[in-house]
């Protein structure tokens, strides 16, 4: 993806998102296919909203499980990308309602810098809460990490 033209003072900004999807279960393999979007922007900031549109297959079980996904977005301000974003990640149960997990977006299937993160998942019935660090790499060649805290509520059953 392209960066942004301009920087954005993220310590005066709220990031929000949604990501809709819908999951297709394959019971018998233990698999499932999913279908959505990821739309977000940042309040406090003009022109910065993104939309990406994937598909992703998981291989597992809500325990243990690996998803691999491809998918196309943009965003505002930046001039678009046609390349695929190639998405891997996986979930690791390691005690009640406690997972370790990894969410990666390689743009351009490793032609360009990605965004790898490692964290933990706190899972309860009605949602659940997440600590990672992010890693991405910037335009002068050093590595940035920040550390996200990220919470999601249930929708279904």
């Amino acid at each position: 993806m392209r960066r942004l033209k301009k920087s954005i003072p993220f310590e005066k900004c709220l990031v929000v998102w949604m990501i809709p999807k819908v999951r297709l279960p394959i019971k018998s393999h233990n698999l499932n296919v999913s279908v959505g979007a990821l739309l977000g922007t940042v309040i406090g900031s003009s022109g910065s909203g993104v939309g990406f549109l994937f598909g992703s297959t998981t291989l597992g079980s809500r325990n243990r499980n690996l998803s691999v996904g491809i998918g196309y977005g943009g965003s505002m301000g930046v001039e678009p990308d046609n390349r695929a974003v190639v998405t891997i990640s996986g979930m690791y149960r390691v005690g009640r309602g406690i997972y370790l997990i990894t969410e990666n977006f390689l743009p351009g299937f490793l032609e360009s810098d990605g965004i790898i993160s490692f964290g933990s998942r706190f899972a309860t019935n009605k949602g659940s809460l997440e600590f990672s660090a992010i890693a991405s790499n910037r335009q002068d060649g050093s590595t940035r990490v920040i550390p996200w805290l990220g919470f999601s509520v249930s929708l279904g059953k």
